[in-house]
């Protein structure tokens, strides 16, 4: 598929969305620093792009550089009130940053936009027990089990 988005590049360097399309499959591939390059491509001629944005904030998750991604996600959100992935991410790297509190409406969020998801309830599972409010943290659990049950 790189070969591919690569040659379509080639063709027309214009055309939108490639260099978030070769970003995000960059960062899938774990190659950080290559996919943040062309985030930033794209990023140069639409700065406040909420799916970019969302992306980039995506990859730096996944390369556990969640101080970075946190500015990112809520410009991110704040662009895109409905976008699943941005609050999930975001409710992700206030866990990972140990602001539990922080988490809950971001994750809140993701829940009521994708309610099939089961990842957020995981992440409530982590805030919750950090919480010390365990009856939250069990049911975020039996959320996450069911939701995890019915997707696969």
């Amino acid at each position: 598929a790189l070969t591919e988005y690569r040659r379509a590049e080639q063709l027309d360097p214009n055309w939108p969305g490639i260099h978030v399309m070769i970003g995000s499959l960059l960062g899938a591939l774990g190659r950080w620093d290559e996919a943040l390059a062309e985030l930033h491509v794209q990023l140069r001629t639409s700065p406040d792009d909420p799916r970019t944005l969302t992306e980039k904030g995506s990859v730096l998750c996944r390369a556990g550089r969640y101080q970075e991604a946190l500015p990112v996600l809520q410009k991110a959100l704040g662009r895109d009130h409905s976008n699943y992935e941005a609050a999930y991410r975001l409710g992700q790297v206030y866990v990972n940053l140990g602001e539990y509190a922080s988490a809950l409406e971001p994750l809140e969020r993701a829940t009521h936009l994708e309610p099939d998801k089961s990842d957020p309830y995981y992440l409530f599972h982590r805030a919750y027990r950090a919480l010390q409010q365990p009856e939250k943290a069990d049911w975020a659990l039996q959320q996450f089990n069911q939701r995890k049950g019915a997707q696969q």
